[in-house]
C-alpha cells in the first residue's frame, strides 16, 4: 500500500488510514494459520485473496482520482466563468453610475489592473511548472528510497554472515583481509539507508499541515537526519538554538525543513568546489528570538559565494556543474510563503556563506 502511495500519492490510501476490510468466508478451512497464529501460510488461496485486496485498492484509488479530477474540472470551469461575469457586471456598473467624463478614466484604470493581474498569473504559472517538475523528481526519489530499503537490509545481513564464516578461515590473515572491505560495505549501506530514510521522512503528509511549529524541534530533527551524511563528508554540524520556549511560528513544518535542507545542500556542494578547505569543515544552524520575530541562520566556513548575492536566488543560477540552481529559489519561496524575509551575506568566519530567514513569532490566544 505504501509503495503504491509513494508512486502515486494523490487520493491513495496508506497503512495509516482505515479504508475498509476484507471479510472471508472459509467453511472448508483452505486458509491455514501459521504456527504462531500470526497471519496465514502463503498458499495459493491466500495469494488469491491478497491479489483481490490489491485489485480492490487499485479500483478504489482510481475512483477517488476520477472524482478528484471531476471536482478540479468543475472548479476550473467556474474559475474561468466567474471572472468574466464579474468583469461584465463591473463595466455595467461603471457605465450606469459614473459620468461620461470619468467613465473613460475608470475603464483605463480597470485595464491597467487586469494587465497587472495577468502578469502575476503568468509568473504563477511558471512557478507551477517549476514545482511540478521538482515534485516529479521528489516522487521518483521517494519510490527509489522505498525500493532500496530491503536490498540494503539484505546487504547488511549478508556481511554479518560473511564475518561469522570468515572467522573460521585459516590462516588468520585471510579473515583480517576481509575486515576492511566488509567495513566499507557496512558504511556505504548505512549511508544509503540514512539517505533513503530522509527522502521518505520529508514527504510525510502531516508535515504539510499548517499550525504552530516549534522551530527548535524542526532543527533538532534535521540535525539527527543530516548528521550521518555530513559526518561522512567530514563536515561538522553544530546547533546554536535559542533556549526560549517562544521559538514558535505559524506555518508548515515542511516549509521550514525545505529552507534549512536546501541551505545545507548548498553548503555541502560548496565544500566540493576546487580549492575548498578539506579540514575543519563546519556548518552552524542558529535560532535567534528577536522580540516578536525569530531568525534562522545557516552559516558555513566554505569558499563563499561564486556569484552576485542578487543572483543566487534566481532559478537555474548555479556555480556547480551538476547543480540544478533551484535549491535557493525554493528556500526563498518557502520563506515568503511563511510571511518571512530572506537574505544572504558572506560568513563571519574565514569567508563562507551565511543565510538568514526571519519570521513572525506565533502568539497563542492564551498569551
Amino acid at each position: 500500500m505504501n509503495l503504491a502511495r509513494a508512486r502515486s500519492p494523490e487520493e491513495r490510501p496508506s497503512t495509516n488510514t482505515s479504508v475498509g476490510r476484507v471479510t472471508v468466508d472459509d467453511p472448508d478451512g483452505l486458509l491455514v494459520q501459521k504456527t504462531d497464529r500470526v497471519g496465514f501460510i502463503e498458499s495459493y488461496q491466500f495469494m488469491e485473496i491478497r491479489r483481490f485486496a490489491k485489485d480492490a485498492l487499485e479500483w478504489f484509488a482510481r475512483r477517488r482520482l476520477q472524482d478528484a479530477e471531476t471536482r478540479r474540472e468543475v472548479h476550473r470551469q467556474e474559475s474561468n466563468r466567474v471572472p468574466a461575469a464579474a468583469r461584465a457586471d463591473l463595466i455595467q456598473q461603471i457605465s450606469e453610475a459614473m459620468p461620461a467624463d470619468n467613465r473613460q478614466r475608470a475603464m483605463k484604470a480597470l485595464e491597467s489592473l487586469e494587465k497587472g493581474y495577468t502578469k502575476a498569473i503568468e509568473a504563477t504559472r511558471e512557478d507551477l511548472l517549476l514545482y511540478r517538475s521538482l515534485a516529479t523528481a521528489g516522487t521518483t526519489a521517494a519510490v527509489f528510497a522505498h525500493e532500496i530499503g530491503k536490498p540494503i537490509s539484505s546487504i547488511i545481513s549478508s556481511q554479518k554472515r560473511i564475518r561469522a564464516r570468515s572467522a573460521e578461515l585459516k590462516p588468520r590473515e585471510k579473515a583480517e583481509n576481509l575486515k576492511g572491505p566488509l567495513d566499507v560495505i557496512v558504511s556505504q549501506a548505512e549511508k544509503l539507508k540514512n539517505f533513503s530514510g530522509m527522502q521518505i521522512d520529508f514527504l510525510r503528509r502531516e508535515k504539510r499541515r499548517h499550525g504552530a511549529i516549534d522551530v527548535n524541534s524542526v532543527i533538532s530533527n534535521l540535525h539527527r537526519l543530516w548528521q550521518p551524511i555530513l559526518k561522512d563528508a567530514k563536515i561538522s554540524l553544530r546547533l546554536d538554538l535559542h533556549n526560549e520556549a517562544g521559538s514558535v511560528i505559524f506555518g508548515a513544518e515542511a516549509l521550514i525543513e525545505t529552507i534549512i535542507t536546501n541551505c545545507l545542500t548548498n553548503a555541502v556542494r560548496a565544500f566540493e568546489e576546487p580549492g575548498a578547505r578539506t579540514r575543519d569543515r563546519e556548518v552552524i544552524i542558529r535560532s535567534i528570538v528577536e522580540g516578536q520575530t525569530i531568525a534562522i541562520e545557516i552559516e558555513d566556513n566554505g569558499p563563499g559565494f561564486g556569484m552576485s548575492l542578487d543572483d543566487i536566488w534566481l532559478p537555474g543560477k548555479t556555480t556547480h556543474h551538476s547543480g540544478t540552481g533551484f535549491g535557493l529559489t525554493i528556500a526563498k519561496d518557502s520563506a515568503l510563503d511563511l510571511g518571512g524575509t530572506y537574505s544572504a551575506t558572506s560568513g563571519s568566519r574565514e569567508l563562507g556563506a551565511k543565510f538568514r530567514f526571519v519570521f513572525q513569532r506565533f502568539q497563542s490566544d492564551a498569551h
